[in-house]
């Protein structure tokens, strides 16, 4: 074995962390990279995941350099240095053994439909199995003669490790990241609200059904504070998110685009780079509001979707995970996949935040909501108009409401930890539609919860002048299914459970409340928000202004348009996934990879429980013609010919 000097052991160390710890931890998400970025970002994400690796093997060496020369006058050098080397090389082999098995796990599931029945824990004590193989292996061989052999590959690896290094710093140099401060920036010129540049607080509360809310009508027993609010503004009952999770829906919200054209088509998509500056929050930044993103999910937060230049500041509020005190903090970096990089290394620390996480969610809306006010309250002294768009991500799973709310639907002794819960966004037999009913209750008590810290917070505001020169929404980015064989969101679906939300808008000064009936769309937001401040509207919004419906005045019915197209690739044309359009009574459902669709009425049948496409024809046919027109417009304006 060779002698241990703290060079030739950050030598191995980084040997070990580029040759093998890297790959395997890009191995089970680099097609996902790939998707989303050119090769090019993916090789610097890569580098800079390997330059944090070179920072925490100089940790190691650090540490065992000072074991051994503790332990060197009892032990004796030679024992010292095999303990040394111990603690440098033990961290990273437990590290690669756990993606290798990780790794493995991902194929099996792949190909055994067996493992996707495997409870987390099932899961970890499979790896636990593997690596305890290892450990006998290497106790019969001999941990000397193991370490030994193990030195002598890192010794022959030296040369490409140092390659590696050198060539991933000099890719760091040529594409530098962008970063992103975690506080604000300070503002370039001095502006005051006034009547014409009104606060804009979006308030959105993740996860929310509109059936569930029932927001619109005063005896809401999930939300009523939110229909107390309502009760003075306009509030919509048939709103319908652009898709059916977070990153896609918020990114059509700031945009005015529908995924089609944003392309944030996956949950670890961004927004495609030339659209990154299309937003409303860059409109009103340039015009002398002051803008911030404030969330608890990094999938909606503007550090992870790609829009993060429109922002003053975008704030994660804080979460009692260990692996996302990590995440968030890679995320000053909002231009790299290196937050889901980091994780994915970190993703043993999974089962052990579950573990401390068994009845208590990890997620409280009003860690967001206390750091909307902390920002107010530094922003006051600026007196220019603000921007606030805020998201927390309860009500969404895992449904394990606070003291204050659980029990009021579901009694104790069903469902009251984490693991009792079943896993969400997926498929379930409707053998199991009892057991996803008591989730439901569940889910409607954490809604509970989430409304009551929503009335909070606008008492607040009221009691500190904040809404009386305000426009402000209240609205979700996505509903939760717990029918048609689907619990949770993402996925395929776009059913109504997931597709129609919330959308309450309060204008300064409004005491009257309006029900309004007609569709609308998330895609409406932005240019709505842009014709109230007197701003020019987006130049490729796809969504229009709903200031008529606001001031009391019709507007003409419009198709609205629904997506879940995760499979689809950006560089392609559009041929994968499931379109839904909206338009009158009317909803169609198509499915773009095989031409299957379903008709509905939904002013007679809201919950869509009859296909009424063999009856309607003709309106099934024209509404389908509707959606491939806009999918030709679409696939047109970036130059992609369709095969």
């Amino acid at each position: 074995m060779p002698a241990f000097t703290p060079l030739r052991a950050w030598a191995a160390a980084i040997a070990a962390t580029a040759v093998l710890g890297v790959p395997l931890t890009a191995l089970p998400i680099l097609d996902g990279m790939l998707f989303i970025n050119s090769g090019v970002l993916v090789a610097r994400d890569l580098a800079m995941l390997l330059a944090l690796g070179i920072l925490a093997c100089a940790g190691l060496v650090a540490l065992s350099s000072l074991v051994r020369i503790g332990l060197g006058r009892w032990l004796g050098t030679a024992r010292a240095s095999s303990w040394a080397w111990t603690i440098v090389l033990l961290p990273l082999a437990l590290l690669v053994l756990r993606q290798t098995g990780r790794v493995g796990l991902e194929w099996l599931r792949s190909v055994s439909p067996w493992v996707l029945m495997l409870s987390p824990w099932q899961k970890l004590a499979l790896l636990a199995a593997f690596g305890a193989l290892g450990l006998v292996w290497m106790l019969r061989t001999g941990w000397q003669r193991s370490l030994g052999h193990l030195l002598a590959g890192f010794e022959a690896l030296r040369p490409l490790a140092w390659g590696l290094c050198i060539a991933a710093l000099g890719l760091i140099a040529w594409r530098p990241p962008v970063w992103m401060p975690l506080g604000a920036k300070a503002p370039s010129t001095a502006q005051v609200a006034t009547p014409d540049k009104p606060h804009i607080l979006v308030l959105a509360i993740d996860t929310v059904a509109a059936q569930d809310a029932a927001a619109c009508r005063s005896d809401s027993a999930t939300m009523p504070n939110l229909a107390r609010f309502a009760s003075s503004a306009t509030c919509f009952t048939r709103f319908q998110a652009a898709s059916n999770f977070t990153t896609a829906s918020v990114s059509s919200m700031e945009t005015g685009l529908l995924p089609w054209q944003h392309h944030a088509n996956q949950p670890d998509a961004t927004i495609v780079p030339p659209l990154r500056k299309h937003t409303v929050a860059q409109v009103l930044r340039d015009h002398g509001w002051r803008t911030h993103f404030i969330t608890d999910n990094l999938l909606g937060s503007p550090r992870h979707r790609g829009s993060f230049e429109g922002y003053d500041s975008a704030p994660l509020a804080p979460t009692t995970l260990w692996v996302n005190a990590v995440r968030f903090a890679a995320t000053r970096w909002p231009d790299t996949a290196l937050p889901r990089l980091v994780s994915a290394s970190l993703a043993f620390l999974a089962p052990l935040d579950e573990r401390r996480h068994q009845h208590q969610s990890p997620y409280r809306s009003e860690a967001v909501y206390d750091a909307l006010h902390a920002t107010l309250d530094a922003e006051r002294a600026h007196g220019a108009p603000q921007f606030v768009f805020t998201l927390s991500l309860p009500p969404h799973a895992p449904y394990l409401p606070p003291p204050s709310t659980r029990y009021k639907l579901l009694p104790p002794g069903m469902l009251d930890r984490l693991s009792d819960l079943m896993p969400d966004n997926m498929a379930y037999p409707s053998a199991q539609q009892p057991l996803v009913d008591q989730h439901r209750l569940r889910y409607r008590e954490s809604l509970m919860a989430a409304d009551a810290a929503l009335g909070r917070t606008l008492d607040r505001l009221e009691r500190e002048g904040w809404l009386r020169n305000a426009i402000v929404i209240v609205t979700s980015d996505h509903g939760e299914s717990f029918e048609k064989g689907y619990l949770g969101h993402a996925g395929v679906p776009v059913h109504q459970a997931l597709a129609n939300v919330p959308f309450v808008v309060k204008l300064p000064g409004q005491t009257e409340g309006r029900v309004v009936h007609q569709a609308a769309s998330q895609v409406d937001i932005a240019p709505t928000l842009l014709d109230l401040t007197g701003l020019a509207p987006l130049p490729r919004a796809e969504g229009r202004s709903l200031r008529p419906i606001l001031e009391g005045r019709d507007l003409p019915d419009a198709p609205v348009f629904t997506m879940a197209l995760e499979r689809q690739r950006r560089d392609a044309p559009i041929q994968s996934g499931r379109v839904a359009v909206v338009d009158g009574p009317w909803k169609l459902i198509l499915h773009l990879d095989d031409g299957q669709h379903q008709l509905f009425r939904l002013d007679r049948d809201p919950l869509e429980t009859q296909d009424l496409s063999a009856q309607h024809p003709a309106e099934a046919q024209r509404l389908q013609t509707t959606i491939r027109q806009r999918i030709a417009r679409v696939d047109a304006q970036r130059g992609l010919a369709r095969p």
